[in-house]
């Protein structure tokens, strides 16, 4: 009964999506965790191919996938956990004028929430302040039950929370230092690493080696310097040591900006990956591409405000691009 039922379920799949169709399946079974649409449907089963998953939800009744794109389901978070909540923040930028303005939205375990709209509208005060590298003006941002509207970046990265700036130049990588040396700063300081102020440097090599292992980072060696490796590699270095400690939340802000295809498919891999893991990931982005082939819900920023966050399944790009000039809402309501 079982086989049969499994049969019928991927026979529908495949004849719905293409991808699925060419997938290479590992197994269909019933979820070990629940699983739930933005909808609200439950999955009755998990379709498990060798990049990640792709569910097949029931309604009703009528089983039929959720949108599948080129490695995860679109459309999907794994549990109904929220591990960030916003709350009317408010954010001034460099000229004291308010970026974001009462903003409130919450980010689940198990997805990425994407952020689409022209640059300049808050999305870099947001990031900034959500990572603790700005302070907020007013409202509160709480991570994991726990208030951290004034707590340090440090204290954020400690609680679980990693950060891919925009500039990745200017914030996450120190040029004229060693691979080695990037990619241990933020573990140069555990006990693992060093002991009564002592660094172990053979552990540090060890870790950076290791990196560019597992993430494919070509470089001539750990002792090379971060200036002389490409865009797409020192984007890879940035992820391979935000995600070594297993981060319950990801903020990046344009990951693959001025990054060629594969460097940008290294990326989506790894983001996906992680999502997959259970973190939850805010992205923000001006690619359309990017914002519809990863994400499982949208949100569109204009004027420091969120023009609606809805699933990716329900916008198109006019939708998005009449959000993004302020001309309409993503979800139906009157504009502010």
């Amino acid at each position: 009964m079982k086989r049969t039922l499994a049969l019928t379920v991927v026979t529908a799949l495949c004849a719905v999506s293409p991808f699925a169709a060419g997938a290479a399946i590992s197994s269909l079974q019933q979820p070990d965790a629940p699983v739930t649409s933005y909808d609200g449907a439950q999955a009755e089963f998990v379709l498990r191919d060798y990049e990640g998953y792709v569910s097949v939800f029931a309604p009703g009744g009528d089983r039929k996938p959720l949108q599948v794109t080129g490695i995860e389901t679109a459309g999907l978070r794994r549990t109904d956990r929220e591990l960030l909540r916003v709350e009317n923040l408010t954010v001034l930028n460099d000229k004291k004028l308010e970026a974001v303005r009462k903003l409130s939205f919450s980010l689940y375990a198990g997805e990425i929430l994407g952020i689409a709209g022209v640059s300049g509208n808050g999305q870099k005060e947001l990031m900034e302040t959500l990572s603790g590298l700005r302070a907020a003006a007013g409202g509160t941002i709480t991570f994991k039950e726990k208030n951290i509207t004034k707590t340090t970046v440090r204290q954020r990265i400690s609680d679980g929370m990693a950060f891919i700036p925009e500039d990745r130049y200017g914030f996450a990588l120190v040029r004229e230092l060693s691979v080695a040396e990037n990619a241990s700063i933020k573990s140069y300081r555990l006990p693992e690493f060093s002991k009564g102020g002592i660094v172990d440097y053979k552990k540090l090599n060890k870790q950076a080696e290791e990196f560019i292992d597992k993430f494919e980072i070509k470089v001539g060696g750990t002792k090379s310097l971060v200036q002389s490796m490409s865009g797409g590699n020192a984007q890879k270095l940035i992820l391979a040591r935000e995600t070594a400690s297993k981060p319950d939340v990801i903020l990046a802000s344009y990951p693959v900006r001025g990054l060629d295809i594969k460097a940008t498919e290294s990326i989506h891999k790894i983001l996906v990956n992680e999502k997959n893991r259970g973190a939850g990931v805010l992205l923000v982005s001006e690619d359309f591409d990017e914002i519809f082939q990863l994400c499982d819900r949208v949100a569109v920023m204009y004027e420091g405000k969120f023009m609606g966050i809805v699933p990716i399944s329900r916008v198109n790009l006019e939708t998005i691009g009449l959000a993004m000039s302020g001309a309409a809402r993503m979800d139906g309501e009157p504009n502010a």
